[in-house]
């Protein structure tokens, strides 16, 4: 029975990220948000440049950026002292400073 509710919670959850990433992606699927630099799976220097696009015509104004899932507050393009290993850089579009839009980019990468 409780895998019964399980199964449930986890199809509404999936039903309700879909339909908001679609209306995220401003009605033609294309994204709000692309990481350029660095790319997936490339190694990079502890202090690096995060370079990104914000598709024009779009609400989209800002960007939030993530390492490891942790907000880097006051980051808008150079993550310093990142320690050495795998991590993941993940960009969230933004209509301004405080709102978060549904759609973002994420790479992961190396730091030697």
């Amino acid at each position: 029975m409780i895998g019964f509710f399980r199964a449930s919670f986890i199809l509404l959850i999936g039903c309700i990220f879909s339909s908001t990433v679609s209306f995220a992606d401003d009605k033609d699927g294309t994204s709000l948000v692309t990481i350029v630099t660095p790319q997936n799976g490339e190694s990079v220097a502890s202090t690096f440049e995060v370079k990104y696009q914000l598709r024009d015509g779009t609400e989209a104004a800002y960007v939030h950026i993530f390492l490891d899932g942790n907000y880097q507050k006051d980051v808008t393009s150079i993550l310093k002292n990142v320690r050495p290993g795998a991590h993941e850089i993940m960009i969230k579009a933004a209509a301004n400073l405080e709102e978060t839009l549904v759609d973002w980019d994420s790479v992961n990468i190396t730091v030697q």
